[in-house]
């Protein structure tokens, strides 16, 4: 088979090569632009990088931009898991053993069981004490345990109440409440002012109960559990009770 090319037409010259000339001086201002494009936007790229770090260290200067802040310490703690502890302006270079025995509790207590949580616990009134301080909810005729849940977390402070279903056919629904920690937070609850439904009982799971804490082998008792008035300048975050740990 016979090939035949043709280059330069009729006078010999290398017509391709020149047009390739041509095309390539032609594309000369073309390039330059590009460069200049991939230019701008490998320094679009660096802004965007430098924005990102000097946001990152405008906002670490705004956790040092008062006197107190500036000159907070960092306190640490030899395990975490028992107690994490933060310093402020006002605390002072130190060392301190403390050792965590109990953590304080909320009370904890259950209604009987009910066979659904629609059962119409009564009308009437229930009152609810939460370390002293009586707090009077009426309940409306008709109305359910659930409903009666929440009532008690829409109207009540320091008492929190759930529904628990323990999987039984009969009697599986009970109302839980739950207090915030600390014996000054006990409550009782009376729900003798309903009538015309079951009333909910209740019996008491888990006392109310203190942290209990040493420092430097000083007996310290607290309601919570993140204390900032025991060291000061400091904030004792309690975690677990490790009796002998410190």
């Amino acid at each position: 088979m016979s090939v035949v090319s043709f280059s330069g037409l009729a006078s010999g010259l290398d017509s391709a090569t020149l047009i390739n000339q041509l095309v390539q001086l032609r594309r000369t201002p073309i390039t330059r632009m590009e460069n200049r494009k991939a230019g701008y936007q490998a320094e679009i790229k660096a802004l965007g990088t430098l924005k990102t770090k000097m946001l990152a260290l405008q906002k670490a200067a705004q956790s040092i931009d008062s006197p107190t802040e500036f000159a907070a310490l960092k306190a640490t703690s030899t395990d975490e898991d028992i107690l994490r502890v933060t310093a402020s302006g006002d605390a002072a270079p130190g060392n301190y053993e403390i050792e965590v025995t109990a953590l304080a509790k909320g009370q904890k207590s259950v209604s009987q069981g009910f066979d659904d949580d629609d059962v119409s616990v009564g009308t009437g009134e229930v009152v609810i004490t939460v370390g002293g301080e009586a707090t009077t909810l009426t309940i409306g005729a008709g109305t359910s345990l659930a409903e009666l849940a929440a009532t008690i977390n829409r109207e009540m402070d320091g008492v929190s109440a759930s529904i628990i279903y323990d999987g039984s056919a009969t009697g599986g629904y009970r109302l839980a409440l739950s207090g915030d920690a600390g014996v000054d937070n006990t409550f009782t609850v009376d729900a003798s002012g309903l009538s015309g439904g079951t009333a909910p009982t209740f019996t008491q799971t888990q006392a109310a109960s203190n942290a209990a804490l040493t420092v430097d082998g000083i007996a310290i008792s607290a309601s919570g559990n993140k204390l900032d008035n025991v060291i000061s300048g400091l904030t004792l975050d309690l975690r677990s009770a490790e009796v002998g740990t410190t």
